[in-house]
């Protein structure tokens, strides 16, 4: 999903830079672009929405895998037991691999864990932000078709937010 939305990306920037005179999709070939232009930041918003939908249910599954196992393995959570056990309770490689480490190798991962969720947040939203400037420079801002792209980008966007925002507030409740 990821490789997608930098693929797309980077086909946007491809036809805004005019670095492509033509698409071919099969047998038919696109001299006139402007639409895939107007309409590919709202098919990169989708496919965020889509990858953020994904990591909650990702997370809710890893939550409920790590109440179960703490369930029937009660006893070697009472008993400290599990900090020499190897069994996994979540599926995050970031618990998985930060379980035994202390000191600075733990404050390590917390800080990279901490930056990478940021960046997963702040990187798309800037590259769509950027991405509607260049049409609106390009097109004008009497576009329909270019502004109803900007809705339903906002639109999955805030839906990507709330997704996240409430799937983690669910998770620590």
């Amino acid at each position: 999903m990821t490789l997608l939305i930098v693929f797309l990306s980077i086909i946007f920037e491809l036809f805004i830079g005019a670095s492509i005179a033509e698409v071919t999709v099969g047998s038919v070939k696109l001299k006139d672009y402007t639409v895939i232009q107007k309409v590919l930041p709202a098919a990169i918003s989708y496919l965020y929405y889509d990858m953020a939908t994904f990591a909650m249910i990702v997370w809710f599954q890893s939550t409920t895998y790590s109440y179960i196992v703490r369930y029937l393995y009660r006893i070697f959570y009472d008993d400290d037991l599990y900090l020499i056990v190897t069994f996994a309770d979540t599926f995050s490689a970031e618990d998985f691999i930060g379980r035994n480490t202390e000191g600075f190798k733990k404050n390590l991962i917390n800080f990279i864990s901490v930056v990478l969720r940021a960046a997963i947040i702040i990187v798309p939203f800037s590259f769509i932000v950027y991405a509607f400037y260049q049409c609106f420079s390009i097109f004008g801002r009497t576009d329909i078709l270019l502004w109803l792209s900007l809705a339903l980008s906002a639109l999955f966007f805030l839906q990507a937010f709330l997704i996240l925002y409430q799937g983690k507030k669910i998770v620590r409740d």
